[in-house]
């Protein structure tokens, strides 16, 4: 809900006051709530603020709405109104193209889509805070984005490791593929709200919960797809042959009731089949480099 005047005008004083009222500045307080706990919420991170920082509400409000502004701005949050399908679906193949690209075991894409005639801003701005509390928690950096386009919302993301020697060894694609896949395992076993004490998970779960008021959403994380169709979320891991259909047919990606079954189809489709020879061949002359 947006601030009245009155509420938006106490905000920016108290905002102004807080290097004074803390002896710290605006900065330093955004690298403590960025190394600190990862929670699912604002009202999570302001009692931890009144709790563990000695804020006042008012206060520890203020902070987490100005530091709200600044991860937003650090993501590049333009938004971009005129959503025609040829910038979906540009989108959609941009996103497509980097897992046909020689792997980046340190990157990793994320494409959200949820279908509606007008998608809220209270959505858009789930799914910017699931894709922030992503950057927190593995320690990422936004590199390349595209969007959001609203009307039906689109965006692409993409997010690479900040310190490649204090990384694992493991894939970033892969391990945010896991994690997004014990989220929805938590979920399947508490519907109402998954319990997870690991900030990998919670923000995984956080991007699931982000399209959890839309009937149809499709959010693509690497070679993992996650679909929502008619309430119902299906998880599939595309194989080269179902990256490069969807590339020639981003259409498809734009209409999750059907997406699945064309995905289907494309496995019996000859042509693709020859095509999917080939990008096997490319990406094991790629794994040899």
């Amino acid at each position: 809900m947006a601030k009245s005047d009155h509420e938006q005008q106490e905000t920016e004083r108290l905002v102004a006051r807080i290097s004074t009222i803390t002896g710290r500045e605006l900065p330093e307080w955004f690298h403590i709530l960025e190394s600190g706990p990862k929670f699912l919420n604002a009202n999570e991170q302001v009692d931890w603020l009144v709790n563990e920082h000695l804020l006042t509400h008012g206060y520890a409000r203020a902070l987490i709405h100005e530091y709200e502004h600044y991860r937003h701005n650090r993501m590049g949050l333009i938004l971009d109104t005129s959503s025609t399908n040829t910038g979906v679906n540009a989108m959609i193949e941009r996103s497509l193209a980097t897992l046909q690209e020689k792997p980046d075991e340190h990157a990793v894409s994320v494409l959200v889509y949820i279908a509606g005639e007008s998608v809220a801003n209270r959505t858009l701005l789930d799914v910017v805070e699931a894709l922030g509390q992503i950057l927190g928690a593995f320690d990422l950096d936004r590199v390349d984005s595209s969007g959001p386009l609203l009307g039906s919302l689109a965006y692409w993301f993409r997010m690479r490791r900040r310190d490649f020697k204090e990384a694992t060894a493991s894939d970033l694609g892969k391990e945010l593929g896991a994690e997004v896949k014990r989220a929805l395992q938590l979920r399947a076993v508490d519907a109402e709200q998954a319990k997870v004490d690991d900030a990998k998970a919670a923000a995984a779960t956080k991007l699931i919960a982000s399209v959890e008021a839309h009937d149809a959403a499709v959010i693509q994380v690497g070679a993992l797809l996650l679909v929502k169709a008619n309430g119902v979320l299906h998880v599939r891991d595309l194989s080269p042959r179902e990256i490069n259909f969807l590339r020639q047919h981003p259409h498809s990606f734009t209409d999750p009731a059907t997406v699945l079954a064309r995905l289907e189809t494309s496995i019996t489709d000859p042509l693709v089949r020859s095509q999917d020879r080939e990008l096997a061949k490319g990406y094991h002359e790629h794994d040899d480099q």
